[in-house]
């Protein structure tokens, strides 16, 4: 034997790939750069959202809502009637006015509790107002995530509370 057929038959053997490897591998790579192009399209929307209500010095910049008369034909929210819950007592028509420091807004929330939720996932919120009609389409409730509680005002139509405590793993 020749030192190339020795060292060939000590090795593995490797084949061209295939018409149907080559359709498998071409799949593979499809769903990974459609893969990575979904996570950019979502990290695309969080940094929309994150900028979105914010102006330059990071104050938190209001809906179309300031200023308007909310007309509440019913209970602003009562908290437990639906489900149990699990964020701590909620301020009921009553907004956490802060002055500057660290905020954002996410439109279509349908629940304070939802809210909650989502301040209690973000490290720097320790508080958040819910609006529950802040004029959008479909569901037209608002939830403004914020740094701390600052002034409590009261204002018909919104629900405002602390996050339930972070687990950490």
């Amino acid at each position: 034997m020749s030192p190339s057929q020795q060292s060939s038959a000590a090795s593995p053997a490797y084949e061209p790939i295939s018409e149907a490897g080559s359709q498998v591998w071409g799949r593979h790579r499809r769903r990974a750069v459609a893969a990575v192009a979904a996570a950019a399209a979502f990290t695309g929307v969080a940094a929309v959202a994150a900028l979105r209500g914010h102006r330059a010095g990071g104050q938190q910049l209001r809906h179309p809502l300031e200023g308007a008369a909310l007309q509440v034909k019913s209970a602003t929210w009562v908290q437990g009637e639906d489900f149990d819950s699990q964020a701590p007592k909620m301020d009921i028509d009553v907004e956490y006015v802060v002055d500057g420091g660290w905020g954002t807004n996410y439109d279509h929330i349908p629940t304070p509790e939802m809210c909650a939720a989502m301040c209690q996932g973000v490290d720097k919120c320790n508080a958040y107002t819910w609006v529950k009609d802040a004029g959008l389409p479909g569901c037209p409730s608002q939830c403004w995530l914020k740094s701390s509680v600052g002034v409590k005002k009261e204002a018909k139509g919104l629900v405002s509370g602390v996050p339930p405590p972070r687990k950490h793993f």
